[in-house]
């Protein structure tokens, strides 16, 4: 069974309350997080038991105890495009050897879930805590040198 606390609601723009009640907006708690959660491991044929609720706010994220696998429940559909980007960029850091945070690609993702976006990550290596500015000048030197991707055409005479 995940872990679950319970605490207020937060709206889109992260005010508590109840956002159900506004605008039409469907209820963002852990409780409703959980569920999807529960059906988005289902789809990856991945346990959700026992999972630990890391954080909830503009995103509820889920540690799964089942594998080294962080799943990041995002708010509302709309959100879609933005999840799709911020895969794409996850892939492409990845291809180009960048050290950043994993994409995991075991399953297709993004996958929704009652209306949620729901992607999956590789947890990190958290055990290190300590950094320097060379860490960050290798960082810096393997984003720099990684080949370039477009994601957006922009045409500012097209309408």
């Amino acid at each position: 069974m995940a872990v679950a606390r319970e605490g207020p609601t937060l709206d889109p723009g992260g005010h508590a309350g109840n956002p159900g009640a506004r605008a039409g907006r469907r209820e963002f708690s852990s409780s409703a997080a959980l569920s999807v959660l529960q059906g988005a491991c289902r789809q990856a044929r991945l346990s959700g038991d026992g999972a630990d609720l890391l954080r909830i706010g503009e995103n509820a994220i889920f540690r799964l105890t089942s594998g080294p696998i962080v799943v990041r429940i995002v708010r509302s559909a709309d959100r879609l495009p933005r999840v799709k980007r911020e895969l794409c960029i996850a892939r492409w850091l990845a291809a180009a050897q960048v050290p950043a945070v994993r994409v995991f690609d075991e399953i297709e993702q993004p996958l929704m879930v009652d209306g949620h976006p729901v992607s999956f990550w590789v947890r990190g290596d958290r055990r290190r805590t300590d950094s320097y500015p060379r860490d960050l000048a290798r960082l810096l030197a393997a984003y720099h040198g990684a080949p370039r991707i477009v994601l957006v055409t922009w045409k500012p005479s097209s309408r």
